[in-house]
């Protein structure tokens, strides 16, 4: 995760070919209620969506996927949060690849088992989250008071990565922990999904700082007369 002075920002209509599917969107909100969960989370980060590209008739659009606190699941241009929150969102590129080692069950040595980032799985899976109103507010809270003085010295969070309640809707982090779980691999390890706060997944080592998305500098008029909607990631 890089420093504030480490950051590179580009203009969102600079950085936008550059993003692939499936890339993280991570996000350093300056609310109150985002304040909280940064310093819950003893981290920078507020909220984690992920990008998705999607094409049209015409266009191809960048849209940014969430589970948003108020709104539930929902997928909207990412052009839109670059517009209302410049400097703020962090783009995470996944590893494309990971080798997962486990003991062969029948001579006993360790095995190495590659496994390949299925990106539009990714985004597949989180667009079956986006359901207005949906959100899993049941584990923020309890991800939120386990972290409060006191409760955290005699509490502690379990660490069992096959612990997985899927009987509720996900918050944010919770959402993108189980799609890249189920599209790619585990990234944090002996973190249950709804225990994965979004500074989790930025220390990830399968997530890699690419740049912060800046202020874009055409209005939505002036890219679609420029193409620059137009443009479709390599």
């Amino acid at each position: 995760m890089p420093a504030a002075d480490e950051r590179v920002i580009h203009p969102y209509d600079e950085a936008r070919s550059e993003i692939q599917t499936g890339d993280v969107l991570l996000y350093r909100g300056k609310s109150i209620m985002s304040r909280c969960i940064q310093t819950a989370s003893q981290g920078p980060y507020s909220h984690v969506g992920l990008a998705g590209w999607v094409n049209g008739s015409e266009y191809a659009r960048l849209f940014a996927y969430e589970m948003h606190a108020f709104a539930g699941g929902s997928a909207t241009h990412l052009r839109s949060h670059a517009e209302l929150w410049p400097g703020q969102i962090d783009v995470y590129h996944v590893s494309d690849m990971h080798v997962v080692f486990k003991q062969d069950s029948q001579n006993g040595k360790l095995q190495g088992y590659p496994k390949t980032y299925n990106r539009r799985k990714a985004m597949a899976l989180m667009a079956e989250f986006c359901e207005p109103g949906a959100y899993g507010w049941h584990h923020l809270c309890v991800n939120a008071l386990i972290h409060l003085p006191i409760i955290r010295w005699w509490v502690r969070p379990p660490t069992d990565d096959q612990i997985n309640d899927r009987s509720r809707p996900p918050f944010c982090s919770e959402a993108v922990a189980y799609v890249l779980k189920h599209a790619f691999t585990d990234v944090v390890l002996n973190t249950p999904d709804h225990w994965t706060k979004p500074y989790d997944l930025a220390q990830s080592p399968l997530l890699h700082y690419k740049f912060t998305l800046g202020q874009p500098n055409y209005t939505s008029a002036q890219a679609m007369e420029r193409g620059v909607f137009c443009c479709r990631p390599t």
